[in-house]
């Protein structure tokens, strides 16, 4: 089934806001947040590179059929590709009492500096990179894959890059 034939509640019976980026990427078409993310979201001082591999553990221990791979660019295009990347917050965003939406730091733009405010999976099917922005439609992805992702968003995935080839084929993307 072609990804954004998921678009089309009628057709597959699952409702949009059901599932988030990792369901859709993963394939279980549930909201998915890896167990790092409420923990580690807060660790200012561990650097993005330590927090990514935590990252990598939770979804090699929730996937069991992802193989790590350190690029897509050799992966035939028969083969399911997931990409993650994180968030960070960065360094004009840190609380200082000049936020322009409050008085006191105390709204969704006034986020510590070192602090991941997302997360986001794209999905690479029979050679074309897919995503799924929030409860939102799924898409084709635009624009490089290594360049940052989710600016139409006001998001700014910026991090490195962990890939994983998806070796089911146990999800309704056959």
């Amino acid at each position: 089934m072609n990804p954004l034939s998921y678009n089309r509640v009628g057709e597959t019976g699952i409702p949009l806001d059901s599932f988030n980026c990792g369901g859709f990427a993963l394939g279980t078409f549930e909201w998915y947040d890896p167990d790092s993310y409420d923990v580690l979201k807060y660790q200012r001082d561990m650097p993005m590179e330590e927090k990514l591999e935590y990252f990598a553990e939770d979804l090699m221990r929730d996937c069991p059929h992802l193989i790590r791979v350190d690029s897509p660019r050799n992966i035939p295009k028969r083969f399911k590709v997931i990409g993650f990347r994180l968030d960070p917050n960065p360094e004009e965003w840190d609380v200082g009492g000049d936020c322009s939406e409050c008085e006191d730091g105390d709204c969704d733009n006034c986020v510590p500096e070192g602090i991941i405010r997302d997360f986001h999976f794209i999905l690479r099917y029979k050679g074309v990179w897919y995503h799924k922005p929030g409860p939102f439609f799924i898409r084709k992805f635009v624009g490089n894959i290594y360049d940052p992702w989710g600016e139409e968003h006001d998001m700014s995935y910026d991090s490195e890059i962990l890939w994983f080839i998806d070796k089911s084929e146990r999800f309704g993307l056959e």
